[in-house]
């Protein structure tokens, strides 16, 4: 072998390393630019999908707080309505029923009583996928953390070039395909973690999605129902108290009837008694007359005109003071009657005062609420304890609030003869 052929066998030899060398770095300058691409691609995807679960997070953490405010809105008119049901439970007598308000007022409470337990069931599967949300919110910072790393070092490969010799430099096991403890995924595993979480994220999406228009949904309709229900029962109190009213005066009526028919008897009664007096000197007459005719002698002694008159006279004197005893015997029984009946509408009339009075305080309490829908502070309540006070409630009300408008009420409707007699107090 000469030396010609050497040089020129070196010469073909550099030229083709040379050549060689240059497809193959700008192969691999292509596949980084491709990779760069793909994961840049990726990395927009997923800080898209990233900016779609902060918003359903917002949404959801929004819609949540809703929730938790309705639940804190609905706690007055809870309290109210059971407020109204056990006041309504000192009514006494014939007018402790089951009516209409009643019903309303029981329907009242069950319904905020459900409408609350669906809130919290709510709130919980909010609060469910508010944590899902956000644990696909922290994977995927994570992992657009380590696509933006991969990025950087990427773009910097690209960069380089046999001539920075100041960057690149010789490694001892650059051929070794674990770094620090964690060894590289195939491409097609890479790409379904890309694939599985966008897919997880965009499933949490929907999932909050639905839960946030099902809350929103639910609050409306809550809303709704519980304003229909309270204007159901308020207009059943304000009914109940306008016949408690009507029924009122109709037995202030007929105590002011029953009084003007007790004076009339007592009256009659009186001259019926005078009467029955003044007969007694007819009697004595009549007596008298004939006692002394008796002393007539003999012949003159006879049965005459003015002796059938004596007769007739005392007759009719003593059945008159007959009937006129029957009479007022019959006018006492129906004196005893009528003011035994007065004492029983007097009764009556007391309870219905009373039950005026708590028909118009509960009306008062169960509109107060919506004075204030939102208000958390319910101090306006009066303290209650758990004595069972019925079967309807177990609890009831003390000397609060609330009793003293109850107080004030039957202050200011019962008669003054009335208001200090014990009968008529109201008991704790």
């Amino acid at each position: 072998m000469t030396g010609n052929n050497v040089r020129q066998e070196a010469a073909q030899l550099r030229n083709s390393v040379a050549n060689t060398m240059s497809w193959k770095l700008q192969d691999t300058n292509q596949k980084l630019s491709d990779r760069i691409s793909e994961v840049d691609q990726w990395f927009r995807n997923l800080d898209r999908t990233l900016r779609e679960v902060q918003d359903a997070v917002d949404r959801l953490a929004k819609v949540k707080q809703e929730v938790e405010r309705t639940l804190v809105a609905n706690l007055p008119f809870h309290e109210a309505s059971k407020e109204v049901l056990n006041l309504r439970d000192r009514r006494r007598g014939v007018d402790l029923v089951e009516d209409e308000p009643y019903h309303e007022v029981k329907k009242e409470v069950h319904l905020i009583h459900e409408i609350n337990e669906s809130l919290r069931e709510a709130g919980r599967h909010d609060w469910d996928h508010l944590v899902d949300l956000k644990n696909q919110r922290d994977q995927l910072e994570a992992d657009l953390k380590d696509k933006e790393l991969a990025l950087k070092i990427d773009r910097f490969q690209l960069s380089l070039n046999p001539s920075a010799t100041n960057v690149i430099s010789l490694k001892p096991w650059p051929l070794d395909a674990c770094s620090g403890g964690e060894c590289p995924v195939s491409i097609e595993t890479w790409l379904q973690s890309c694939l599985d979480k966008r897919s997880a994220a965009e499933d949490a999406i929907i999932k909050a999605t639905r839960a946030t228009n099902d809350s929103w949904n639910l609050i409306r309709k809550s809303n709704n129902d519980i304003h229909h229900q309270r204007e159901a029962t308020q207009f059943a109190l304000r009914k109940r108290r306008h016949e408690t009213l009507q029924a009122r005066d109709v037995l202030a009526a007929q105590r002011i009837d029953l009084k003007d028919e007790i004076e009339r008897l007592e009256r009659e009664m009186m001259n019926i008694e005078q009467q029955v007096d003044e007969s007694r000197g007819n009697l004595k007459l009549a007596h008298t007359r004939m006692e002394n005719r008796k002393s007539r002698a003999r012949m003159e002694l006879v049965r005459d005109f003015p002796a059938v008159g004596l007769e007739e006279e005392l007759r009719h004197v003593v059945e008159s003071r007959e009937y006129m005893a029957q009479k007022l015997r019959d006018v006492k029984n129906i004196l005893n009657r009528t003011q035994q009946h007065l004492h029983e509408v007097e009764e009556d009339l007391q309870r219905k005062e009373q039950s005026l009075a708590i028909e118009t305080t509960c009306l008062e309490l169960h509109e107060r609420p919506s004075k204030s829908p939102y208000q958390t502070d319910i101090a306006w309540l009066a303290p209650m304890n758990t004595t069972i006070t019925s079967q309807y409630t177990n609890q009831s009300i003390n000397r609060g609030t609330n009793q003293r408008i109850v107080d004030r009420h039957v202050t200011e409707c019962l008669p003054l003869n009335c208001q200090n007699d014990p009968e008529y107090q109201l008991v704790d």
